[in-house]
């Protein structure tokens, strides 16, 4: 718990910083590899705990390491050049748009208590959660926003009819994204408490069809009907 405290005043700064392209935040290099590394310690510490499957962490893990050497090289006399200094930056970059989806990740991941998100300086969900509501009886709509091996999926249900104005239905605590590989039969299965899931895919997976569908979740993680399929393509 002790790395918690230091993480408290950092991470959202982080989280400003890596989210706003236009932000004048700025942290020393050092305190952002002193940043990343206590929360992919404390990440490795909870992985079970808090549902981190191992890809996730192996990827951010990856990351990490090359900011570390990229940054050490970057500030050591006998290797500081101006190739050391743009492959510190690119390291720096990968890494900060990777957490900047992995928060998201925790403050919408249902197994992160809320006591470790007050602690951690994240938005945390709604409390008395013990409370026997009923999942939406609705069948939530899924729309599919397309990026370079990513696909943004948002679960909503339209208000009267307006495919263009969006709300969460009273009960709805998070939802249950279920997805695969067209040519997959074992469905994944991700749950959040935010309506937007981002799904993130490999090198090599482009032009692969993705099959969705999702479910409105109660606060004791029941859920309600299951929407139509959603198919959507990997670019």
């Amino acid at each position: 718990m002790e790395n918690y405290t230091y993480l408290c005043g950092e991470l959202l700064n982080i989280k400003l910083l890596v989210m706003s392209k236009t932000s004048s935040l700025r942290l020393r290099d050092a305190d952002f590899m002193a940043f990343s590394k206590s929360l992919e310690e404390l990440c490795v510490e909870h992985a079970d705990e808090w549902a981190i499957d191992a890809a996730r962490l192996q990827t951010f893990r990856t990351l990490l390491a090359n900011g570390l050497a990229t940054y050490l090289a970057s500030i050591d006399p006998a290797t500081r050049n101006h190739l050391s200094t743009t492959l510190k930056r690119a390291a720096f970059k990968e890494l900060k748009q990777f957490l900047s989806l992995f928060i998201d990740f925790l403050e919408g991941n249902p197994a992160v208590p809320n006591e470790a998100l007050n602690i951690l300086g994240l938005r945390a969900r709604i409390r008395h959660s013990y409370q026997p509501l009923p999942p939406p009886d609705e069948a939530p709509d899924i729309s599919v926003k397309h990026l370079h091996n990513m696909l943004i999926v948002t679960v909503f249900k339209a208000k009267f009819g307006n495919q263009k104005e969006v709300i969460r239905p009273a009960g709805a605590y998070g939802i249950r994204l279920h997805w695969r590989f067209e040519d997959e039969t074992a469905w994944r299965v991700e749950l959040s408490t935010r309506c937007t899931y981002t799904l993130q895919f490999n090198e090599g997976d482009e032009n692969k069809r993705v099959i969705m569908m999702a479910a409105w979740l109660s606060p004791r993680l029941q859920n309600g009907p299951w929407s139509n399929e959603t198919r959507a393509l990997i670019i």
